[in-house]
């Protein structure tokens, strides 16, 4: 009896030491450098995105939509708001990135639209900088890369469908980054998100010619430079090619049928407008004085330069101020 008691109080303690080893683990690689850098690129973004409340028009007609939906559980298959095309043929091709949208108003209103807003930025800049880490190797390269490329994303932080697009979007490229170093598993998460994404936004399109060029890479290796492709095996080939038709199935999975799926395609051959007025869609515009100034490290000092000239050219002017 008193070995009985003795071993299992030897089994309570190792239990003990070893629930702590894990905690102690757990809270060490919780509070390392690594994910303090992380943690201030969400920040970092999280401050810069809610700046975009107010100069996005499009994020009322969203609301707009998702409150529809969220009246009349049914999804909208005519148009209501527009004047000239009243009555019209419409579905609503990014519904379940409007839903949380109008939840968020109903929630807390402006505040709760700021809230949403900046954790989609922050969750944005988090599978970033873990893409970034996978491609490098290296946390701090991978934050000063981040780091530099936030003035350029943050026009892009604007509450609509398309900000949930390009975080589904850094989802592909990171499972495809990690079946490429031998995880065959990552991309069996790409088939549910491919039918989250199919109702949210239309860049799957992007994702699918994603996957794709992967599998073309895939069947023979060439190095040019810094691009380099290397050969898959004939079963690589396969999981990946089998990964890809999951994933055009997953985009029929819609209140619409395959209309969601169909729309990208038909808006660009039907419209003659095509992609040239989508945003999302266009190249940077790096004549925005915000961009120009990210990518000139010597702006401040350019500047002080400038300054410093027109007071010399006109010494009255400073006496005046």
């Amino acid at each position: 009896m008193d070995d009985q008691v003795i071993h299992s109080s030897d089994r309570a303690v190792s239990q003990t030491w070893r629930e702590r080893s894990v905690a102690r683990a757990f809270l060490r690689q919780g509070l390392s450098f690594p994910v303090l850098l992380g943690a201030l690129l969400m920040g970092a973004a999280g401050a810069v995105s809610v700046l975009s409340i107010a100069r996005e028009g499009d994020t009322w007609f969203h609301i707009a939509l998702g409150e529809q939906i969220l009246k009349t559980h049914t999804w909208p298959t005519t148009d209501t708001y527009s004047f000239t095309a009243h009555g019209n043929d419409s579905i609503a091709y990014g519904w379940l990135g409007e839903i949380p949208m109008a939840l968020a108003t109903r929630l807390a209103g402006l505040s709760g639209l700021m809230v949403l807003l900046a954790g989609l930025s922050a969750v944005f800049m988090l599978l970033l900088y873990y893409h970034a880490i996978q491609r490098c190797g290296n946390p701090k390269a991978a934050f000063v890369a981040c780091l530099l490329l936030l003035p350029l994303a943050a026009p892009f932080f604007t509450l609509r469908p398309q900000l949930p697009g390009y975080i589904f979007l850094l989802i592909t490229m990171i499972s495809i980054e990690r079946f490429r170093q031998g995880w065959s598993k990552a991309l069996w998460i790409l088939p549910p998100v491919f039918l989250v994404w199919a109702n949210t936004h239309g860049s799957f399109v992007l994702g699918l010619m994603l996957i794709g060029l992967s599998w073309a890479s895939g069947l023979f290796g060439f190095r040019r430079g810094d691009l380099e492709a290397l050969p898959l095996t004939l079963e690589r080939r396969r999981h990946l090619l089998l990964v890809l038709l999951l994933c055009v199935l997953a985009l029929m999975v819609t209140p619409y049928g395959t209309r969601l799926a169909a729309y990208p395609f038909e808006y660009v051959s039907q419209s003659s407008l095509g992609f040239t007025q989508i945003g999302e869609y266009q190249p940077l515009a790096f004549q925005e004085r915000h961009l120009t100034a990210a990518l000139e490290p010597d702006t401040t000092e350019r500047i002080a330069r400038e300054r410093r000239s027109e007071r010399r050219a006109n010494p009255s002017s400073e006496r005046d101020c």
